[in-house]
């Protein structure tokens, strides 16, 4: 992203990353997800939600996460 930032004319000048952040807004959704599932089912399939695939989606996002294929960064940049 820094060569895109470049490539505007831009000057990189702090990065931050916030992978930690990121999983734990997994392990939130996924701990509210199944809190639901015990406590309300009939939430989850009023909506058309079904546990085990939310799991299933929480378990390749934090895969993703902690492999490194994906994250959370914050990027400042400025005009020179």
């Amino acid at each position: 992203y820094t060569d895109i930032l470049e490539g505007a004319g831009l000057r990189t000048r702090h990065i931050e990353s916030h992978d930690e952040s990121l999983l734990d807004m997994i392990d939130r959704i996924d701990a509210r997800i199944t809190a639901l599932h015990v406590a309300a089912p009939e939430i989850l399939a009023d909506n058309g939600i079904r546990h085990d695939s939310v799991r299933d989606f929480t378990a390749l996002a934090r895969a993703a996460v902690q492999t490194g294929r994906i994250g959370y960064t914050l990027m400042i940049a400025e005009k020179p």
